[in-house]
């Protein structure tokens, strides 16, 4: 499943770290941390968070 680091945390041996050119990198499915999160769960809450923002203008 593909993440993007929220937080920094390793991974493999490789330090992950947020930021502008965030690398988005694969993790076993169902695989959870708290310093990563799913590709597709930030796709949709940012949709969401537009969708809320234009119905309270």
């Amino acid at each position: 499943m593909k993440v993007r680091a929220i937080k920094k945390g390793y991974y493999g041996g490789v330090l992950r770290e947020p930021g502008k050119n965030t690398e988005v990198f694969d993790v076993k499915d169902g695989e959870t941390a708290s310093w990563f999160a799913p590709i597709q769960k930030q796709e949709q809450e940012a949709k969401t968070s537009e969708k809320e923002s234009r119905q309270k203008n």
